[in-house]
């Protein structure tokens, strides 16, 4: 499986395009990078008509978001149209059955196979985790294309907790092919399932004697690269006998395959076709690759691409440019710094023409013809420098950069300790002069915006601003993941709103489920492990209304109990399993749905005095009764019993009220305890 500097093409090669993370729609809004994407896309399409390949791999990402617009589609479905329908013949053969590879529900076969639409070039895509399958029927944009015949959706899997990878099989000549595909999965999701042995990949027939030999090519879209906090697919878990590996998602563009050591296989990063943040690792040049295949041997040819608008950037550290650090010098150190972006302008403006040189030399473009760039001037200002809102800053350059509200970033460092213990930076923005760059950017406190990594470390974040006592019904875990899909997928009301809405209905669902008594159905499938956690993040709640009770009514008693660990048993076993915490979702799906029958005496044996009077005592009756916390003075009277309900002694703990007017009844009761509950989880009270 040796790479090779050159392959001829013949009847015997392969020739595949590979791209991977095209992001069409894009910022298609915005007056000036609105068009960027789809522009790109349609020239890689045109490189594959132009180098006669046999047919393009797309890595996933294909779309931006799951839903995309009419514009998206439109230019997409044109592209993919003008280029890929042609009368090109197709000079390979399938040999497998390919509806286990591509688990299509209609048309599960290749839109080259299909008799009514003349494809000559087919586009071979997996989804993204941009652009997955969404809805009651699991359908992607790329289902959608897949219908309609312009590209070919395999790598779909059904079950993330079961899932099996069937190839699909190609000859050419002398040469076979197996092309494996797998869609995006969350990283934890994946990890389980192949810690569990439930992932396995079904490998092609080499004959009785071994004799068949076939390439295996995979195309996957996962975490490729470490970063803290964020969970990796390792090049290791995956099988040995692959040959070639196309590495979606990461937008890095890598223009050569880095070998395994341990596992052989040849991984190519292929990088995005389109910035789609303003980090360093955007600033390398777009690229797609012609890979070229005959028998085992492979050779990499990677193609810059013309149109990507070009990117610029420069980090500044104002303590080492010799500028003094007062606030008369503001002016100057403005100046400094608009004088860069100027120069990184030029310096944007003639890469440009550097790579469409036969473009101006062909007079198809002129000087105007030339895109606007994106600048990125990040600015470290410790040490007492007085500069200017970044916003403001940026808007100077209207006209002369695509992304006018972002040109600068400007950042103070933090403490930092070294490795050899002593500190790196000091308070006050005090920066000593023989630091070096063992501070990275992972450490830079950045003002005006939140944070500079395309794949933001979410979960670090709210590890170090939200402690656990912050969150009562929610996780860490969630609040990340729904963090990530906002910035991954740019639907922010569609997200929040499904969001909310699931967590609201779960957990009022839970509430109405809840039972009294430890040893009821509830419990049953749950192991010790589910009962322990759920009876612990119940027991704190239980700490909490108790001392929001004690603070409400002045009570003397309340702490004593709340300290006790007979008492947050009880609190315990009266409410049941609640879903807190990412260790108790089991508890969820195996509840038994009840009422809730509340402890002591019903509500409905006691009778008061006027409405708003009935309200408050309802709610004291009701957490009484759930937590053994007794009445306040302020609403327990001296009164008779009631006659129509019996002696005082018939009733337990019962007390009554003079002037017998209105009765709450027991659903009322039961109602009113799941309201205060709501109100105290959802951070009402």
């Amino acid at each position: 499986m040796p790479e090779v500097t050159f392959i001829e093409p013949g009847p015997d090669t392969f020739r595949i395009l590979l791209t991977t993370d095209n992001h069409v729609g894009y910022m298609e809004n915005d007056q000036i990078r609105g068009d960027d994407s789809w522009k790109t896309f349609a020239e890689i399409l045109s490189i594959g008509r132009e180098r006669d390949v046999d047919f393009i791999l797309q890595g996933g990402d294909l779309f931006h978001v799951n839903s995309p617009t009419k514009k998206s589609y439109y230019h997409v479905m044109r592209s993919l149209r003008e280029h890929c329908w042609c009368d090109k013949p197709i000079e390979y053969k399938l040999v497998s059955d390919p509806s286990d590879a591509m688990a299509a529900k209609h048309f599960t076969y290749p839109a080259e196979y299909d008799m009514n639409v003349n494809v000559g070039m087919p586009l071979y895509a997996i989804s993204g985790n941009h652009d997955d399958a969404t809805g009651e029927e699991l359908l992607s944009p790329l289902d959608v294309l897949g219908v309609s015949g312009l590209l070919n959706h395999f790598g779909r899997v059904i079950d993330n907790e079961q899932i099996s990878i069937c190839p699909l099989l190609f000859n050419k000549g002398s040469t076979n092919l197996a092309l494996y595909g797998l869609h995006s999965i969350r990283e934890e999701r994946l990890m389980k399932t192949m810690a569990s042995g439930n992932l396995e990949f079904l490998e092609p027939d080499t004959g009785d004697d071994g004799t068949i030999q076939w390439f295996n090519l995979m195309c996957i879209h996962q975490n490729h690269v470490h970063r803290p906090g964020v969970k990796v697919v390792e090049e290791t878990s995956l099988p040995t006998f692959l040959d070639f590996i196309l590495w979606g998602h990461e937008h890095d563009c890598r223009p050569v395959a880095m070998r395994n050591d341990i596992t052989g296989s040849y991984i190519l990063q292929a990088g995005s076709s389109i910035a789609t943040s303003l980090t360093e690792g955007e600033t390398l040049d777009k690229h797609v690759y012609i890979l070229s295949i005959k028998g085992k041997d492979f050779s990499l040819e990677p193609i810059k691409l013309k149109t990507v608008r070009p990117f610029v950037m420069k980090d500044v550290i104002l303590s080492r440019t010799g500028l003094r650090a007062t606030s008369s010098n503001k002016k100057e150190v403005l100046n400094f710094l608009m004088m860069q972006v100027e120069l990184m302008i030029e310096k944007a403006n003639s890469v440009w023409k550097e790579n469409n040189v036969e473009l101006f030399e062909e007079g198809i473009v002129t000087e105007a013809d030339i895109p606007l760039p994106l600048i990125r001037l990040r600015v470290e200002y410790s040490g007492g420098y007085e500069v200017e809102n970044p916003r403001y800053f940026s808007n100077r350059f209207v006209g002369k950069v695509a992304n006018v509200n972002d040109v600068v970033l400007f950042y103070k460092k933090k403490k930092y300790q070294g490795r050899n213990g002593r500190k790196l930076l000091v308070d006050k923005g005090e920066c000593e002069s023989d630091i070096d760059d063992e501070v990275n950017d992972d450490n830079e406190d950045l003002l005006g915006f939140a944070n500079e990594d395309e794949e933001n470390n979410i979960l670090g974040m709210i590890n170090d601003k939200i402690n656990d006592q912050d969150l009562i019904l929610l996780t860490k875990k969630k609040v990340s993941e729904t963090l990530e899909n906002l910035v991954e997928h740019d639907q922010e009301r569609s997200i929040l709103n499904r969001f909310v809405q699931t967590e609201e209905e779960e957990h009022i669902d839970l509430l109405e489920k809840l039972t009294i008594e430890e040893d009821s159905d509830t419990f049953e499938g749950l192991d010790t492990g589910s009962v322990k956690d759920v009876k612990k993040s119940f027991r704190e709640l239980a700490k909490r209304i108790r001392i929001e009770t004690q603070l409400n009514t002045g009570s003397s008693t309340v702490e004593e109990r709340v300290g006790s660990g007979e008492s947050a048993d009880r609190a315990t076993k009266t409410a049941g399993p609640v879903l807190f915490n990412a260790q108790s979702t089991k508890a969820s799906s195996s509840r038994v749905a009840g009422e809730i029958p509340v402890k002591g005496t019903r509500t409905s044996d006691y009778v008061v005095n006027s409405e708003s009077e009935k309200e408050e005592e309802a709610e004291h009756e009701t957490r009484s009764a759930l937590f053994d916390i007794p009445l306040p003075e302020s609403v327990r009277k001296a009164t008779t019993p009631n006659p129509s309900r019996g002696s005082t002694s018939q009733r337990g703990r019962a007390r009554t009220y003079a002037r017998p007017k209105t009765r709450v009844n027991a659903f009322r009761n039961q109602k009113s305890t799941q309201n205060s509950l709501l109100d105290v989880l959802m951070g009402k009270k």
